[in-house]
């Protein structure tokens, strides 16, 4: 909810080692930066001739969500491709389901919250069951699973 996603996102850039922030509209993406987005308001990546940017924008929900992830996941599918990493953790229904199924078509590395971690396992589920998802990870094992593999994207 609006309100609710900037408190979340302070609260993760206090907790994280990247910088996380609510996304802001025409923000260009930084490396290294995790952006949340704004309550009430979808969110997708956008390419301009500095980058990829943030576009924050009006628009019906999405499987009764507004913001969608399913809005985001297909911007990164088209931009990022193979250069993407999807993560989807715990949530009710299936939105982000098809959005991480397109960021794996492109060559992602998808990965989803496994059911006996997750609170509620309806949105890993669903990117699961229709193979969106490349690797089940329980949440304690999502941050090393995540920089791993940030780190080959790296070259490291």
């Amino acid at each position: 909810p609006a309100g609710f996603s900037k408190m979340f996102a302070d609260r993760m850039n206090r907790e994280c080692i990247l910088t996380v922030k609510e996304g802001e509209d025409g923000e260009v993406i930084k490396r290294d930066w995790a952006y949340i987005a704004p309550g009430g308001i979808h969110m997708k990546l956008v390419q301009s001739p500095q980058g990829l940017h943030i576009r924050c924008f009006m628009a019906p929900p999405v499987h009764s969500c507004r913001p969608a992830v399913d809005v985001l996941f297909n911007s990164v599918a088209e931009l990022v491709g193979a250069s993407a990493l999807g993560v989807i953790l715990t949530g009710i229904g299936h939105d982000g389901a098809a959005g991480l199924l397109a960021m794996k078509k492109k060559g992602a590395v998808t990965l989803g919250q496994d059911e006996a971690s997750s609170a509620v396992y309806g949105m890993p589920r669903s990117a699961f069951e229709c193979g969106a998802v490349m690797r089940q990870v329980a949440l304690e094992g999502m941050p090393l699973a995540i920089s791993s593999i940030a780190n080959k994207f790296r070259g490291q």
